[in-house]
């Protein structure tokens, strides 16, 4: 499974010519008991592939350089959702960021409950931090 997804991935890239100018890597760890992590199992001998798909934001960038870098990053990574979605990959925590788009954001949260137990974390959250203080933007938008 995930050779076959990295060969998707390059097939996509060269399909699409999508300039990537940043190494792809790949590596491997075994599951979580934490239930909010992507590597959650309770197969003690699963083992996950972690896949960092990047795009380097050189120092010097002017606001325009650095936004038409996102912007490539997003056209990249949006290009390769479908060969994320036939693989059932999600993104690990530290690389989600909130969608823009009200649909998207939707179909983002969605996801999001469908794989992790989203309301029992809320609800915990709720419960531990009731003021949340230790929220933020990205927290509160997507785990609705």
């Amino acid at each position: 499974g995930d050779i076959d997804f990295m060969q998707d991935i390059l097939s996509t890239i060269e399909k699409q010519n999508i300039p990537a100018p940043a190494p792809i890597e790949q590596r491997w760890t075994a599951r979580s008991h934490a239930p909010m992590s992507p590597a959650h199992s309770n197969d003690p001998n699963q083992v996950f592939s972690w896949v960092g798909v990047i795009m380097y934001l050189p120092p010097g960038q002017d606001d325009e350089g650095l936004q038409k870098i996102t912007d490539q990053f997003e056209a990249y990574t949006k290009a390769l959702g479908p060969v994320y979605k036939q693989y059932g990959a999600v993104p690990h925590w530290a690389k989600i960021e909130a969608k823009k788009d009200p649909v998207e954001l939707q179909e983002q949260r969605d996801q999001l409950k469908a794989r992790y137990p989203v309301a029992q974390f809320n609800t915990i959250r709720q419960q531990l931090d009731p003021h949340n203080i230790f929220g933020n933007d990205l927290i509160d938008s997507v785990l609705r």
